[in-house]
């Protein structure tokens, strides 16, 4: 209470050797400092310290154990500045965290939030930062030693993910010795998702983000509104044609054997062999990005030379068809004699994965990379940590994608009404802006936008009584021009880019309606799902309605659409799954933790917001917390200004 730090010294006790009888307590700061030498030189070991040789020291004692203990010495004076009061939670007899502290710090740490920050928001309650980063440490460490205990808590919470969502699906693959070798899994909303989005996916393997080096394989595609939206993630133990087999074959059976129109990737031959042998139909494009990035190391001089990157990427995006392709590919070959070039051989051989000339036809929704897969392993690494364990990963996952749910929520509530125009009282915008999502909106007016300074080169050419040709101008073909064909008949048409093909035709109507209303009522047959009132209710309300509908469509004359079916997958619990074989160069034991472990960090900027988050964190989880008396609302900043102050 007046700014010392004491230590236990002796201790004495009866004759029965387990009671005790005498203890002394001594300051802190008594004896003199160590200075050890070597051969009478400099000290081998050199710290700071804070002994003085002060002698102030309590002793008491006792006859018997029913005796009143009694102090025998008592030495109060010190030789040495004492702390003040409010700083007295710096001395280490005084550090306190109690078992509430440690509950909350550990739920934030599981919530995604930064110990730095969980740190602000609770300090000058009797412990510092180091203690925080250590007591995490010592949970950490317990878990670690427990054998497999990573392993069967994650089977153990796939478990009770799987009993509470009934369409939830997990698979996981062991080795011959019993361990963890590959982890699948998605849930309901994600099945939902890809029934809506599925046409394209994303699959990048290039990112470790775990102390066992097992490979993040996020599966992921783009949704209505032209955002990210997770199908699936994997874990894979090793870039295998054989692992690669197991996670499509076990994507595809989760979806219900849909597969998808476009499979964009890395140009990674053992996953290249894998989509090969595992989907029939579906088109598989290498990513343009990861291409070009490797392509500057075998193009030399050419890096330079315009001419050459003109041609390059005319063959990548350029090109309307494979004849312009070819055409296009032999001009560049020849011009720059390229021909002994074995990189470029390779390249053309494989043409048709990443020339969208071959792939004009197919809806890709604008993608010519893994961008969006790349832009989730990014936030992945921010969540979780080398160190991570598989479970913590899981945890971690599952908070991004319920934050990206929920704003897409948000979205789905502001494209509610009609979006602001360019064009007023348009009447093909007008259509297009009460069926469309904002983002779909804003593309097709950027395109209808461009279409006013549009000219036509030639005559139309009547081709036949339906058929009608038109040759318009376009700044965005290398030949300066767009072949259109309208067909009268159908009053459809279509253009030499297909970009209407490849980026719509808009198949994000009404998905607006669907997807969010789906959610929905998800939502509520879940919290409904013990109370059996509401079960009831629900139940009556679902059939009513169903015969309404019904009679609405039968006197409309409409069809019902059938929506997808098949059995629910589940995987059972397995017992006797043994933990991954750790990266012993990550080793949670050999990971160090200094005096200055945070020093030097400046998150100023980020307080008030990270403030604000461990708030909302706080009050949704409802755990409680205590202060000490002697810290008010006033010294503690303001931080505390929510909660009653013990």
């Amino acid at each position: 209470m007046i700014g010392f730090s004491a230590r236990t010294r002796s201790q004495g006790y009866f004759k029965d050797r387990k009671t005790v009888s005498s203890k002394a307590y001594h300051c802190s700061c008594e004896e003199r400092p160590d200075n050890k030498s070597s051969n009478g030189r400099l000290a081998t070991f050199k710290k700071h310290s804070y002994r003085s040789n002060c002698k102030a020291r309590l002793r008491v004692s006792r006859t018997n154990v029913e005796s009143p203990w009694v102090v025998t010495l008592f030495d109060k004076e010190h030789n040495h500045e004492l702390l003040h009061p409010s700083e007295s939670y710096l001395l280490h007899s005084a550090r306190k965290m109690e078992h509430s502290h440690k509950t909350l710090l550990m739920a934030m740490k599981s919530s995604g939030i930064g110990v730095s920050r969980a740190y602000r928001f609770l300090e000058n309650i009797g412990f510092t930062r180091k203690d925080v980063y250590n007591e995490l440490h010592r949970e950490s460490t317990k878990l670690a030693n427990v054998a497999n205990a990573d392993a069967n808590k994650l089977m153990e919470y796939l478990t009770e993910k799987g009993l509470s969502d009934p369409s939830f699906y997990w698979k996981v693959k062991v080795s011959e010795d019993g361990r963890l070798q590959n982890l699948f899994f998605r849930d309901s909303r994600c099945l939902v998702d890809y029934q809506h989005f599925g046409d394209v996916i994303s699959v990048d393997a290039t990112y470790k983000t775990n102390k066992y080096d097992l490979i993040c394989v996020p599966i992921v595609g783009i949704n209505h509104h032209r955002t990210n939206v997770m199908f699936a993630v994997a874990f894979l133990s090793n870039e295998k044609t054989e692992s690669y087999e197991w996670l499509f074959s076990t994507f595809l059976e989760s979806m219900y054997h849909k597969e998808p129109v476009i499979i964009f990737s890395d140009q990674d031959q053992a996953l290249m062999n894998g989509v090969d042998v595992t989907f029939r139909d579906a088109k598989h494009r290498l990513c343009q990005w990861h291409i070009n990035k490797n392509a500057a190391k075998q193009f030399g001089r050419l890096n330079h030379d315009d001419s050459f990157k003109t041609l390059w990427y005319r063959c990548m995006n350029g090109c309307e068809n494979e004849e312009e392709f070819e055409s296009c590919w032999s001009s560049m070959m020849e011009e720059f004699k390229l021909f002994e070039s074995r990189w470029f051989n390779s390249m053309y051989k494989l043409r048709k994965r990443w020339s969208s000339a071959f792939t004009r036809d197919k809806f890709t929704g604008g993608l010519h990379a893994t961008s969006r897969s790349e832009t989730i392993n990014k936030v992945l690494k921010e969540l979780c940590s080398s160190t991570s364990s598989v479970h913590e990963f899981v945890i971690g996952f599952e908070r991004l994608q319920r934050n990206w749910r929920i704003q897409e929520f948000e979205e789905d509530a502001l494209c509610r009404g009609m979006p602001g125009m360019f064009l007023q009282s348009t009447e093909i915008l007008l259509q297009i802006g009460e069926i469309c999502t904002r983002n779909i909106f804003k593309s097709f007016e950027y395109e209808a936008l461009n279409s006013v300074s549009m000219k036509l080169t030639h005559e139309p050419l009547d081709l036949n009584d339906e058929l009608i040709e038109f040759k318009a101008c376009s700044k965005m073909a290398y030949k300066g021009y767009r072949i259109v064909k309208f067909n009268q008949a159908t009053k459809m048409g279509t253009c030499s880019c297909h970009m209407w093909e490849t980026e719509g035709p808009n198949k994000f109507t009404h998905m607006l309606f669907v997807n969010h209303n789906a959610h929905r009522f998800y939502d509520m047959l879940v919290e409904c799902k013990e109370d059996e009132v509401c079960r009831n209710m629900i139940n009556d309300c679902l059939n009513t309605l169903i015969e309404e509908v019904k009679k609405l469509k039968m006197a409309r004359s409409s069809y019902e659409e059938a929506g997808p079916s098949g059995s629910v997958f589940k995987e059972p619990l397995h017992q006797a799954i043994k933990n991954p074989v750790p990266n012993k160069k990550r080793s949670l034991k050999r990971r160090m933790f200094s005096k200055h472990w945070d020093s030097g960090k400046s998150d100023a900027v980020n307080i008030t917001r990270a403030t604000d988050e461990v708030h909302d964190f706080v009050e949704s989880q409802n755990i409680p917390y205590f202060v000490s008396s002697q810290f008010t609302n006033e010294n503690c900043n303001g931080n505390f200004d929510r909660f009653s102050v013990d």
